[in-house]
């Protein structure tokens, strides 16, 4: 019985494969840090299958959901730079669109009690200004 719907199942996963390969590839958000006394994000580059350009967006806030922003960024550069934060708990989402509107979130997550939020990394300010990525451990 199993065996019957192997051949629909290859097949869904074939055309999921192949609509992936429209997409973006997906990246990681690399820890955040202190340049020339400015908050300095970077990411790594995303690749585009139909050689389209990439536009970036990344959202700085005080919550994993996005909603109380402090900063944005759209462009083409894989950077983002942010004034001084006072100490506090941070979260940055990053994701790449191609030029057809395919747009592909971050590797990085963060993880509530709840589920996960996806393309989002969570760092800390200390008193002293250093930067304290958060890191889940399974």
């Amino acid at each position: 019985q199993i065996a019957d719907g192997l051949p629909e199942l290859v097949e869904l996963y074939y055309r999921n494969y192949l609509e992936s390969l429209e997409y973006p590839l997906p990246f990681y958000i690399y820890a955040p840090y202190i340049k020339d006394g400015k908050l300095a994000v970077e990411w790594e580059i995303s690749y585009d299958f139909q050689n389209e350009d990439i536009t970036y967006h990344a959202i700085l806030a005080r919550d994993h959901l996005m909603e109380d922003v402090l900063d944005t960024y759209e462009g083409i550069w894989p950077r983002m730079e942010i004034g001084e934060l006072p100490p506090g708990k941070y979260f940055i989402q990053v994701t790449a669109t191609d030029a057809s509107g395919n747009t592909q979130y971050a590797f990085d997550n963060y993880i509530t009690e709840v589920g996960k939020t996806y393309g989002v990394k969570c760092f800390y300010v200390e008193q002293d200004g250093t930067i304290v990525e958060d890191i889940y451990e399974e």
